[in-house]
């Protein structure tokens, strides 16, 4: 919600990525 639409869906793609990635630690 800080910059355009397009940059919100990509970064909340990493953010679910990442989240992954710990959860999967």
């Amino acid at each position: 919600a800080m910059r355009s639409c397009k940059t919100d869906t990509s970064f909340e793609a990493m953010i679910q990525l990442c989240a992954s990635v710990i959860n999967s630690r």
